[in-house]
């Protein structure tokens, strides 16, 4: 089971997962949509601790979508799956930068590397 949060630069991320460590049943997965709303470090830091966390799941649009520099290097410091959702530049240059692991044209998902993201998930 996977379950989508919405979060906000006002909410601490660690300590939702963490509460969430505390009564999940295994097997349980979040999906955290960033929403673009917080800077590139701060989004580096928390994914470097969350990273830990058997109940993380799914990274949605952790950074601005204009830095494609910033995803692919996310991209190559975590082994959470990524999505990128409504790739700005419609797709292609996101995917040719190897920028995450789903995207989301439109509003139907695709994944680019579908191997790799259900090995995360039980």
């Amino acid at each position: 089971m996977i379950f989508k949060l919405h979060t906000c630069a006002y909410y601490c991320v660690i300590e939702q997962t963490q509460a969430v460590e505390e009564v999940a049943p295994r097997g349980f997965k979040m999906h955290f949509d960033f929403n673009h709303n917080r800077t590139s470090t701060s989004v580096m830091r928390i994914i470097e601790e969350i990273e830990k966390s058997w109940v993380v799941g799914i990274l949605e649009d952790p950074l601005n979508w204009r830095d494609l520099d910033g995803w692919r290097r996310l991209r190559g410091m975590t082994t959470i799956p990524l999505l990128m959702h409504v790739p700005q530049l419609g797709g292609g240059p996101e995917i040719l930068h190897g920028c995450a692991d789903l995207y989301m044209i439109g509003e139907n998902g695709f994944a680019v590397r579908g191997v790799r993201h259900f090995s995360v998930l039980p």
